[in-house]
């Protein structure tokens, strides 16, 4: 179980890497593409039930999200459903990076998820996500696992 555990964050790492060292991605039908036709996974949102994660304890979920524990609703109202789209989260950010002067306008008009949009106009927070994808992904998937635990 941990060593499974191990080759899925590992994964997750390298096709974080692959999409920096490549740049921008294009945006397929709820998918993405790296510029070598290379596709990411599905989001967690299309994930199955065959496909669900055990459910986390309460002093798990508590330790998951002590980093936003002390975040402001409304922003926790756009992390916890950002979260659910990690894939998204590091495509906003390398467009950030690459694109450091953009403006309100810039951003919504992005084809993002809305709650990624919300959170790019908080560039530490999109930073913080993007930054740590396993963390970001273990937060999404406790989010749609267990959503009454986790708010």
């Amino acid at each position: 179980m941990a060593t499974s555990r191990i080759l899925r964050n590992a994964a997750l790492a390298v096709m974080v890497a692959a999409a920096a060292t490549l740049g921008g991605c294009s945006r397929r039908t709820r998918a993405y593409a790296y510029e070598t036709n290379d596709t990411y996974p599905e989001p967690i949102v299309a994930a199955s039930p065959a496909q669900a994660q055990p459910l986390l304890s309460d002093e798990q979920l508590d330790e998951l999200l002590a980093p936003i524990a002390l975040y402001p609703d409304a922003l926790l109202a756009e992390i916890l459903p950002a979260s659910t789209y990690p894939g998204e989260v590091v495509w906003a950010w390398q467009w950030l990076q690459a694109n450091p002067e953009a403006g309100e306008q810039a951003i919504e008009a992005q084809p993002w998820e809305p709650s990624v949009k919300a959170i790019a106009h908080y560039r530490e927070v999109l930073q913080m996500l993007a930054e740590h994808p396993d963390w970001t992904r273990a937060v999404g998937v406790a989010m749609l696992a267990q959503q009454d635990d986790v708010l």
